[in-house]
């Protein structure tokens, strides 16, 4: 019987942790897309749409925004820019001070040069 509680309180750390992980754009005051639990804004990705198709969307959703918004892949939370001068300072001015550059900085960065 006790290990019931054990698995309860186990499941209810982790619940907390999520919520706590998926509010931190809330945190820090930056606009944001409300994700879903667990599985943030990338529920259906691959299954019900292409990855494309989703960068598309959270592209147009965050950019009525502002110039930078948050986003969620799973828990973990991510941020796109989507005003191009800004974009431009960061690549150019600011280079040396964001090293942390993903995979998904580059698709979606070539996506907006491409219709620029």
């Amino acid at each position: 019987m006790n290990y019931w509680v054990e698995i309860f309180l186990f499941l209810l750390f982790i619940y907390v942790l999520i919520k706590h992980r998926q509010r931190y754009w809330k945190r820090l005051g930056v606009p944001y897309i409300k994700p879903t639990f667990f599985f943030g804004n990338t529920l259906g990705v691959d299954v019900r749409i292409h990855h494309t198709a989703f960068w598309r969307k959270i592209y147009d959703q965050l950019k009525t925004m502002g110039p930078v918004g948050g986003f969620y892949v799973f828990t973990e939370p991510m941020a796109m820019i989507t005003d191009l001068d800004l974009i431009r300072t960061i690549c150019i001015k600011d280079f040396d001070y964001f090293p942390n550059r993903g995979e998904e900085f580059l698709s979606i960065l070539s996506l907006k040069l491409k219709n620029f």
